[in-house]
């Protein structure tokens, strides 16, 4: 009898807000949206709240239906207004409280406690209030996807079914009200929350909740659907979605998270010097740049392969680390952003860093020889710093000359003095040592011209200047 009463007030209340407010209802791509006709607004997202929670229905559908093949467990069949314990098998944080079990109310609700004890005052909840005016009974912590007068003691109806999905460290806890009769409908809803293990993310999912135009209770025309915190109504740790608004369809979903959205980034790296000389300090700046709004922060770690060269703290959405360490040669450079709370852990492609020898001159390339004369060519390695690192086991090897008129042609030693066009190593030039070619100059006219040569392991080909008159 307390319940017809109350049933019977809370029409009144629904006909007169109706009645007041006015209430459109439009469909863009198949979902239901509420539009206010007094406000004149349509949202996809909300929040966050005050505990940090955001909602949004731009989620994708994917409804795991756990009614079929009898892998999920039954409870609450046949009943009207029940309420049943049940143990997470994971913790799941709500509102920054770790909680172990759930009371799940036949009346599409589900609620945070901390004992088997406090679940009895669910079967009191079949009168669904708005949460900006009033908290549900007994202000627990609830998830309320769809929290209605909703029976399971009508023909036909189904039951709550319950089961958890995947592995230890990203399972789900599915919980579906599956064919649960509205009060006064003759047609069923079938819906679900799902709890990830992963991010303590809150998903709704409707499979069937429109029954029919003629029907209150379509599309949530008579539910309560958002997150509530104890207290929220003071904190503004809740996060409303509708009270009795026809905003849902079929086949649609809601997402409750409070992790703050992860903008994607894009991670570039570029050097002070290309190519670089040995022993000399090369620049690497790598910059991140996000899809949206904001500035990353974090840590970007400098690589080649697998070796770490260093690590250095982004200012400014911008990278540097220099060093002086990397030896001769062609060395793939990789920069990995890994990432903060706003955005997105993302690394660069890979950049080739050509380390060269210096070429320390041991001859004047400003004085001529006569055509036909022999030019000796000599010179040594060295690194940035000028010191001589030139040895019998560096190859040099001529490649070839040309001029700035454009002549070009093979380089050719004096008398076969250097065989296959390399150079020689002799340990007499300067304090330690260095290379000659004996350049012939043969046939070239009076002018300027530039001698090409490769040395081992060097990935650059060097030059040096030579005149002829």
């Amino acid at each position: 009898m307390v319940k017809l009463r109350m049933r019977e007030q809370l029409q009144r209340t629904r006909m007169q807000r109706s009645s007041a407010v006015g209430i459109v209802i439009l469909r863009v791509a198949g979902l239901a949206l509420l539009v206010s006709a007094t406000l004149g607004w349509a949202s996809t997202t909300r929040g966050p709240d005050g505990g940090g929670y955001a909602a949004t229905d731009s989620v994708v559908y994917s409804f795991i239906d756990i009614s079929s093949g009898g892998s999920g467990t039954s409870v609450l069949t046949g009943t009207d207004d029940g309420s049943v314990p049940l143990t997470l098998p994971f913790p799941f944080q709500f509102y920054g409280q770790n909680y172990s079990m759930v009371c799940v109310s036949s009346n599409g609700a589900l609620y945070f406690i901390a004992g088997v004890g406090l679940c009895g005052s669910a079967a009191n909840d079949f009168a669904n209030t708005d949460l900006t005016v009033a908290p549900p009974p007994n202000d627990p912590p609830a998830l309320l996807p769809f929290w209605s007068d909703l029976s399971f003691a009508v023909p036909g109806s189904g039951s709550v079914i319950y089961q958890t999905l995947g592995a230890a460290g990203a399972r789900r806890f599915v919980v579906q009200w599956n064919n649960a009769y509205p009060q006064g409908s003759q047609n069923p809803v079938t819906f679900e929350t799902v709890l990830f293990e992963s991010g303590n993310k809150i998903l709704f999912q409707y499979q069937n909740v429109e029954l029919g135009a003629g029907d209150p209770n379509t599309q949530a025309g008579r539910a309560t659907i958002g997150i509530h915190n104890s207290g929220g109504l003071q904190s503004g740790q809740q996060l409303p979605w509708s009270y009795d608004a026809r905003v849902l369809a079929n086949s649609t979903a809601l997402q409750f998270s409070n992790q703050p959205t992860i903008v994607a980034t894009t991670t570039t790296l570029a050097s002070s010097q290309q190519p670089s000389i040995l022993g000399q300090s090369v620049a690497f700046t790598a910059t991140v740049t996000p899809a949206g709004a904001g500035t990353p922060t974090g840590t970007v770690t400098f690589k080649e392969g697998a070796a770490t060269l260093g690590s250095s703290a982004l200012s400014g959405g911008q990278a540097a680390l220099a060093t002086a360490a990397l030896a001769v040669g062609s060395h793939l450079i990789m920069a990995a952003y890994g990432g903060d709370t706003n955005f997105s852990a993302s690394t660069s492609a890979a950049f080739t860093q050509n380390v060269s020898y210096n070429i320390c001159l041991l001859y004047d390339p400003t004085k001529s020889k006569n055509s036909g004369a022999a030019f000796p060519i000599k010179l040594q390695l060295c690194d940035g710093g000028g010191r001589n690192l030139s040895s019998p086991g560096i190859v040099l090897h001529a490649a070839g000359i040309t001029a700035v008129s454009g002549f070009s042609g093979a380089a050719d030693a004096e008398a076969n003095a250097n065989p296959d066009n390399d150079f020689r190593f002799d340990s007499t030039l300067g304090s330690t040592g260095g290379y000659i070619f004996n350049l012939s100059t043969n046939g070239l006219r009076a002018g300027t011209y530039s001698l090409q040569f490769t040395v081992t392991g060097d990935p650059v080909m060097h030059s040096v200047t030579f005149g002829v008159k």
